[in-house]
């Protein structure tokens, strides 16, 4: 996502240079910190206003994310959102027919795109669960594991 921000950024520039915000920490921090922000909104809303105050050079930043750019910008991390449940199946010996539900935990839980990639790999044969707090799944886990 930074990447596209820095792009859309130099393009709305007018002073013909091309610069390069993601070598200056703070530029990253901010487009971490609004990218963040997109991520929730987006999961709700179909787009959001963007606008980064003195984003780089006391040059400010401003567009609009639809939720379509939002899911073609990360086209190539949603590819990959797949891959660690099929390693824990392979390295847990499992396949889906031995599983009796699915609960996901973290940020991008929220993302519909996310969701319909994951349920589309569990073959639309498990309900996806979305109960637990990602500060709870740490205690239990471990709950889990002292348990057994």
């Amino acid at each position: 996502m930074a990447d596209e921000f820095n792009e859309m950024w130099n393009a709305k520039r007018n002073d013909g240079e091309t610069k390069d915000v993601r070598i200056n920490a703070r530029a990253m921090t901010k487009l971490r910190l609004q990218a963040n922000k997109v991520k929730h909104v987006l999961s709700a809303n179909s787009d959001i206003p963007v606008y980064l105050d003195a984003l780089h050079d006391d040059t400010s930043y401003q567009t609009h994310i639809s939720r379509a750019k939002f899911e073609e910008i990360f086209h190539d991390l949603l590819l990959r959102s797949t891959t660690p449940i099929t390693n824990a199946l392979a390295a847990a010996n499992k396949t889906l027919d031995d599983i009796d539900g699915v609960e996901m935990i973290g940020g991008g839980m929220r993302v519909p795109k996310v969701q319909d990639e994951i349920r589309t790999a569990l073959g639309g044969k498990l309900d996806l669960g979305m109960h637990i707090n990602s500060d709870e799944s740490m205690a239990l886990g471990a709950a889990f594991h002292g348990a057994n």
